[in-house]
């Protein structure tokens, strides 16, 4: 608007001055032009005055505006950087729970699995096979909490492997009756659809538990089923579905996942399981739908994995997290180093080892760690990432210092903190990791696969 009206002044001014001017010209004598030229003055002052004048308004409005964009950028980026300390320090705190969780966590589940392995009498087997099952139940927890963290934020991603469907849903039925003893889970799987797949296991069988597991939950007595279909085959793309049933009416619904508030202030039957699942399965291309019932629920939901190639039936996952090939050892000699500051983490990595045919020397912190890979030749370490006067990132990137362009040794990160970015451990030197609590199928499978091919310094 005062663009405008500073234009129309300008206009105005121009206008009398010629108006004047013309007048001016028609004057015979000076005493007759002198009234023409006290007036285009004045008009032309006047004009002046006030286009200064809107200008200078103008110019304050416009400094004005630019003040008020600079205090709410201002406001902005602070509101961004508040937004961003919080987020540190949630991710920040999850770290710690997960490491403070999990390393206890890992001593329990390990140790009840070695004491299972001993001779036990009945009343004892029970009581070790509660144990382990409660921390079985536990660790899901822990788990899903820290999942939904990650979803939320986006940092979740899939890690898509061949595996065998009938051994995914194997273990997952094995694992969710040794609690449910009047419940029967019989499942299907269609002739159209492949024996081998490729999609990720932790996440499938994540899914699995989590929707039979609720079903199991809230059905005293009576047969579970689960279905698994083959909805659609494009190249070597295959769209899944899995149908968990019982009996009862049917009402089809949708089910939309909770939000965070929702999951962590309500206490409806359908928990914080159904969420992670919900959302795991959109992350793999699918959904999940409920036909609610009289009796219960039916739960189908569909996934998109992968056709599996010749090449990588070799590569199927073992789904079996305890049986370990004994004479790995002959097989691949190895000198190992375990780095961890917590003597029974160090306990249970030895037994572990010792079932492979390994012997594993210690070291208590980083610090030991960096002298003892300095002075001995060791072809595998593991390390643990969080141990006193220097963590397990540092020591690393001093070994691969140390040894410069060597592909020895191999180092395998032991990590509590489910919330770890892969990329910092390559940065760092880190061949791969392992989340703590450790299975022994985990640490056989890494040797296989970072050390087979690699020449031993082993005796």
């Amino acid at each position: 608007m005062l663009v405008v009206a500073m234009i129309i002044v300008i206009i105005f001014i121009a206008f009398n001055i010629i108006r004047v001017w013309h007048a001016f010209g028609s004057a015979t004598t000076l005493n007759e032009a002198f009234p023409y030229i006290r007036n285009v003055i004045t008009v032309f002052v006047a004009g002046v005055l006030i286009f200064i004048v809107l200008l200078v308004i103008y110019y304050r409005m416009v400094l004005t505006n630019i003040s008020f964009r600079s205090e709410s950028e201002s406001q902005l980026r602070a509101a961004k950087m508040a937004a961003e300390d919080a987020n540190h320090s949630k991710t920040q705190f999850l770290s710690t729970m997960s490491n403070e969780l999990r390393t206890p966590l890992n001593h329990v589940l390990n140790s009840a699995s070695l004491l299972q392995q001993t001779q036990l009498d009945d009343q004892q087997k029970k009581m070790v096979s509660v144990v382990h099952r409660g921390a079985v139940s536990l660790l899901s927890v822990i788990n899903d909490s820290l999942d939904f963290f990650k979803i939320e934020s986006g940092k979740l991603t899939l890690e898509n492997n061949p595996l065998s469907l009938k051994d995914c849903i194997e273990e997952v039925r094995t694992l969710l009756l040794a609690d449910s003893q009047h419940i029967a889970i019989n499942y299907q799987i269609a002739p159209q659809v492949p024996a081998l797949i490729v999609s990720d296991i932790v996440r499938l069988r994540q899914v699995l538990i989590n929707l039979l597991g609720n079903a199991v939950q809230f059905t005293d007595t009576g047969i579970l089923q689960l279905d698994v279909e083959l909805l659609s085959e494009q190249a070597n793309n295959l769209q899944l579905q899995f149908k968990i049933a019982d009996a009862g009416d049917k009402e089809n619904t949708t089910y939309t996942p909770p939000s965070l508030d929702e999951v962590m202030y309500t206490t409806h039957y359908t928990g914080l399981g159904l969420s992670i699942a919900a959302r795991l399965v959109a992350l793999m291309g699918g959904a999940v739908k409920i036909e609610s019932t009289s009796g219960g629920s039916v739960f189908t939901f569909t996934i998109r994995a992968g056709k599996i190639m010749d090449t990588q039936v070799r590569t199927v996952t073992d789904t079996n997290g305890d049986k370990v090939d004994k004479e790995l050892s002959r097989r691949i000699p190895l000198r190992i180093l375990s780095a961890d500051d917590n003597e029974m983490s160090q306990l249970i990595l030895s037994s572990i080892l010792r079932k492979m045919g390994y012997k594993c020397e210690a070291a208590k912190n980083g610090t030991e760690a960096v002298a003892k890979a300095v002075e001995e030749k060791y072809d595998l370490i593991f390390m643990d990432m969080f141990m006193p006067e220097m963590d397990g990132m540092e020591a690393t990137k001093r070994i691969r210092e140390f040894y410069l362009q060597s592909t020895r040794p191999v180092i395998i990160a032991l990590t509590a903190n489910a919330l770890d970015d892969a990329s910092k451990f390559k940065q760092a030197g880190i061949n791969s990791f392992i989340v703590k609590p450790i299975k022994p199928k985990d640490i056989e499978q890494a040797i296989i696969e970072h050390c087979s091919n690699m020449p031993q310094v082993a005796e």
